[in-house]
């Protein structure tokens, strides 16, 4: 049975983003982390970014063979339940599943459009060479 629960220990984010190819930059600086357990096995996480009022969904990762069980949606529901109770009005994301989020509302923007706070994605040197993101926001109501 999966259970979900709130942590702010980085070490299964970290693993799971080494694990997944992804930038762990600022993992230090994550205000709330979410993590999803098979049994006693890390299988999901998702941590959100908040920098000058501005929220960034920058992990949300689920290991493979849990998309059935429709895990990275429960956990994208609680960051975004979350950021909406810490009164986001706007939140981005630099990801690789952008048909994920564009089912969800959010929209591709510009690199220029991206707060410069999360611009981080833009610069990493594996972007368009083995990893290509969309800048995307979703605004709230």
């Amino acid at each position: 049975m999966i259970h979900i629960c709130k942590t702010d220990d980085r070490k299964n984010l970290e693993e799971m983003c080494k694990r997944h190819n992804q930038e762990t930059r600022d993992v230090d600086k994550v205000p709330q982390i979410w993590e999803a357990y098979d049994d006693d096995r890390c299988v999901g996480v998702a941590a959100i970014k908040v920098k000058n009022d501005k929220f960034d969904l920058a992990w949300l990762i689920v290991e493979d063979g849990y998309e059935e069980i429709h895990l990275k949606e429960e956990l994208y529901e609680l960051t975004l339940e979350y950021m909406k109770e810490k009164g986001a009005k706007e939140v981005y994301i630099n990801q690789r599943d952008w048909e994920f989020y564009s089912k969800r509302g959010f929209r591709e923007i510009s690199d220029t459009e991206m707060p410069e706070e999360f611009r981080y994605c833009v610069f990493c040197k594996r972007r368009n060479v083995s990893c290509f993101p969309k800048s995307m926001v979703l605004v709230l109501k």
